[in-house]
């Protein structure tokens, strides 16, 4: 005897109680859920990037694929499914091809902060070391605390630590050898 399918909804609901570690079922529905909203519900609960890759490049329905993409975060994973649907789906290469980049832009412009911050306290000490401290100096102090303010709202953005006591610490100094110079 032949029973009704079980409605979407339901099934659903009971993925929703099967544990991550349970990987060969996510694994099974992940592959071969009839529906696209199925395996998008379990995509969620799988953490292996090759798998997840595998999603991207293979999937039947860019929604899932696409879904794929946006879960990957490692840059292996994100360049073989850029590389691998290249002359096959453009739309979904393009969107690891553009997540990959931002990526790599991101930990570019993370080196570049910490170099960045680096150079100005060295700066800083170098100002506050010198024997005279003029117009001249407290120009380029202004100049420096103007372009570490715009450097600490992008590290923060980017969740780059960055050494604030060395700067602290040299503007401080500076801040006195600047007031010494202007009872002089």
């Amino acid at each position: 005897k032949n029973q009704p399918p079980v409605p979407l909804a339901e099934r659903l609901a009971r993925l929703n109680q099967i544990l991550s570690s349970d990987n060969d079922l996510l694994l099974y529905i992940a592959k071969n859920g009839v529906e696209p909203e199925l395996r998008l519900a379990v995509l969620d609960k799988i953490q292996d990037e090759t798998v997840i890759s595998d999603i991207a490049i293979h999937d039947s329905v860019v929604k899932v694929r696409l879904a794929a993409v946006d879960k990957l975060t490692e840059e292996a994973a994100l360049e073989n499914v850029s590389k691998s649907l290249k002359n096959k789906d453009k739309r979904v290469s393009r969107a690891a091809y553009d997540k990959l980049s931002a990526m790599t832009q991101r930990v570019e412009r993370s080196a570049k902060v910490r170099t960045e911050s680096k150079e100005i306290c060295t700066r800083l000490e170098v100002l506050g070391t010198n024997t005279t401290f003029g117009k001249k100096e407290h120009t380029e102090l202004m100049q420096l605390q103007v372009r570490w303010e715009a450097l600490e709202k992008e590290a923060e953005s980017l969740s780059v630590p960055i050494e604030i006591s060395c700067y602290q610490l040299a503007r401080d100094t500076l801040h006195q050898r600047e007031q010494a110079f202007k009872t002089l």
